[in-house]
């Protein structure tokens, strides 16, 4: 019995926009683990509609069977692939036995559906046809929709707890995979003996278009992305849908063959103009970089200029005289400090983001730079009434390999920044040596103001600053931790920070090689 109809092709048409929304966004992050498992589950979902617009038109009982066990092949993965999807999606990492459970279950039940124990015969209604259901198809249903009743429960639970942004992407995939993944399973009735208008296969339709909007569209695209976007499918789709047209089986290899071809050249016809549009990206980064540093660097520069200016001329004009007149002086003395560190900083920063910068790494002594450090910054911490102290190792520290500038300059910046972040307590430093990672640590530890989560994560970047730092030091660069990544970095070391929390203070630990062979 041949069924073929125009709504036979509601499958296809269904097959071809699953299929398109699921290679557009694995193209995009080709490696990702979200995006891979994206587009297998839009693959299986695709496999299902194919098959079923075979199966539609199919002329023979035994095509039938064929194409509907061929169905199969997609769907027992469906469920294990969109669960899988869901944890990623939501970060929850405490479910993965149900994933342990999963994958071995949908193996098992495609081979148990090319058995008659899964199902066998035709059921031939008005709209189609569908193999009949046998016990093991009702076990494999109860599989299937648990793992779509907690996929959706994630999913909710995800949803309730985000915000902003987020919040309206979650709305849109919620809704997107209710239409499909609720209304879709309705193909399953007439495996059961009742008759189902086909019009459900086009649900894979409306699923395209509502998480193509919400995944892609509510990032802005450039325009020539989504010009090559669109040629690409209307391409691939060309030559796709002429692959069920073939009428014999070299014709369909050559078809297939054909396909594979535009599909590789497609992916990397996409991946250049993605890294096209990268780079024009990161070029207008460096340029908001540049805005942002001559922004910083003129109110920085002015401030302390300012200030040495205004006492130098109260000075000169004698009215300032007497013991004001040596406090001013010593005012004076430390804005100009400042300025020195701030130029030393911006400069530093400059040499850092481009490849002028030349290390010498020679061996050098930690703790001589150490004691150095806190001489230097005696009067500040003074001032602050804090405490700067440096326990010295019970054994005799190895020296480092190292620039010996730029290690009096990544200490300088670590201890200026405790100093700067705390209001009582001190500042306490001390090395470690670990002889089996030939490696010495610096400790700095503050009794300050604490790092958040939040600002763990950024604090490390170009002109980026906690919340609290900048109200309690309005007038710092944002540069000194940068510059301290950097550098360890250079001399191919490693920067940590540690920290219980808001005004609980804060570590951070240099980790250095020595310079023992």
């Amino acid at each position: 019995m041949n069924i073929t109809s125009t709504y036979s092709l509601l499958p296809l048409i269904s097959s071809i926009f699953v299929i398109a929304l699921g290679f557009f966004i694995w193209i995009k992050r080709i490696k990702e683990k979200l995006h891979i498992l994206f587009f297998a589950y839009c693959f299986n979902i695709s496999i299902w509609l194919f098959g079923t617009f075979k199966l539609f038109n199919a002329i023979t009982e035994q095509d039938q069977i064929w194409w509907d066990r061929f169905i199969y092949i997609g769907v027992v993965f469906i469920p294990i692939f969109l669960y899988h999807f869901g944890l990623i999606y939501t970060n929850i990492l405490n479910q993965k036995i149900l994933l342990y459970v999963g994958y071995p279950l949908a193996i098992f039940f495609l081979i148990l559906s090319r058995t008659d124990y899964f199902v066998k015969d035709l059921y031939q209604y008005r709209w189609g046809v569908h193999t009949v259901a046998q016990q093991w198809h009702t076990v494999f249903l109860i599989f299937f929709f648990f793992y779509f009743t907690a996929f959706f429960i994630n999913l909710i639970k995800h949803y309730r707890n985000t915000k902003n942004e987020r919040k309206k992407q979650v709305k849109y995939l919620l809704i997107a995979f209710a239409i499909l993944d609720i209304i879709g399973p309705l193909a399953y009735l007439p495996a059961y003996g009742i008759p189902i208008f086909p019009i459900i296969f086009l649900s894979g339709v409306p699923f395209a278009l509502i998480v193509g909007y919400a995944i892609i569209k509510h990032n802005v695209l450039d325009v020539k992305i989504i010009a090559t976007e669109i040629f690409v499918f209307l391409l691939s789709l060309i030559n796709f849908v002429e692959i069920p047209f073939s009428q014999n089986t070299t014709e369909l290899v050559l078809r297939l063959c054909v396909f594979v071809v535009i599909v590789i050249f497609s992916i990397f016809l996409l991946k250049g103009v993605y890294n096209e549009v990268e780079q024009r990206k990161q070029l207008k980064e460096l340029l908001k970089i540049k805005s942002e540093f001559l922004t910083i660097a003129s109110h920085q520069l002015r401030t302390p200029t300012s200030i040495a200016r205004g006492m130098l001329s109260m000075i000169v004009d004698g009215s300032i005289k007497g013991k004001q007149k040596d406090d001013f002086i010593n005012k004076t003395f430390q804005s100009v400090n400042r300025l020195e560190r701030i130029i030393q900083d911006l400069l530093s920063a400059s040499e850092l983001e481009g490849s002028s910068m030349k290390l010498e790494c020679q061996p050098v002594n930690i703790e001589e730079i150490i004691q150095n450090v806190i001489q230097e910054r005696a009067q500040m911490t003074k001032e602050k009434n804090l405490t700067l102290e440096y326990k010295s190792s019970k054994i005799k520290l190895p020296q480092i390999l190292s620039d010996k500038l730029k290690t009096v300059e990544i200490i300088g910046n670590l201890v200026d920044n405790a100093i700067f972040y705390t209001e009582k307590g001190g500042i306490t430093i001390w090395c470690e040596v670990i002889p089996d990672k030939k490696v010495l640590e610096i400790h700095i530890k503050d009794t300050g103001i604490g790092i958040t989560n939040n600002d763990r994560e950024r604090i490390f970047g170009q002109f980026q600053r906690g919340e609290r730092s900048l109200r309690i030091h309005p007038n710092g660069s944002g540069l000194g931790l940068f510059i301290v990544k950097k550098i360890v970095e250079a001399c191919d070391g490693i920067v940590q920070v540690k920290s219980e929390g808001e005004n609980k203070g804060s570590e951070f630990i240099l980790t250095l090689h020595t310079a023992e062979k």
